[in-house]
């Protein structure tokens, strides 16, 4: 028997994994072109990561006799300014930790499923408490001081 509510809510991370890839695709070029380089640099890290998270969400969605029919819609969001990309970021991991813990009680009976959703909710708990920190290194030392490490 199909667990469709799992099925449903892997759907909603891989269109929320395929619009950060594509976001950050863009924003990347726009770091780089503002010369802020270690960001970029971190950010380009990050699109390698979510890259293969996507990939192994849609494996999962094959294997649970999912389809891949998505409904989600394409949402274009990149930023001019760093400080405003990380407020950003701390958001989408802020509400992705809600989505994946929900999931990971779903999938308690689906051990591969359930063992990747564990490894994908820690690494999302990582990137939140970087962005945190930058943060509040930003309050700490001011905008222009931060910005200035980021290039």
């Amino acid at each position: 028997m199909k667990n469709e509510e799992l099925i449903n809510g892997l759907k909603e991370i891989a269109t929320g994994l395929h619009n950060q890839t594509f976001n950050r695709q863009i924003q990347i070029e726009i770091l780089k072109a503002k010369g802020f380089l270690k960001l970029a640099e971190k950010n380009s890290n990050h699109l390698k990561e979510e890259s293969e998270y996507l990939q192994q969400t849609i494996k999962h969605i094959i294997n649970l006799d999912g389809n891949c029919n998505f409904n989600g819609e394409i949402k274009i969001k990149v930023f001019e300014n760093p400080i405003d990309l990380l407020k950003n970021e701390y958001e989408i991991s802020k509400n992705g930790l809600i989505l994946l813990k929900e999931l990971i009680n779903k999938a308690k009976e689906e051990f591969m499923v359930y063992d990747f959703l564990v490894e994908y909710y820690k690494d999302e708990q990582e990137d939140l408490n970087w962005t945190k920190t930058q943060l509040e290194l930003i309050k700490t030392i001011g905008e222009e001081n931060w910005i200035i490490n980021q290039i």
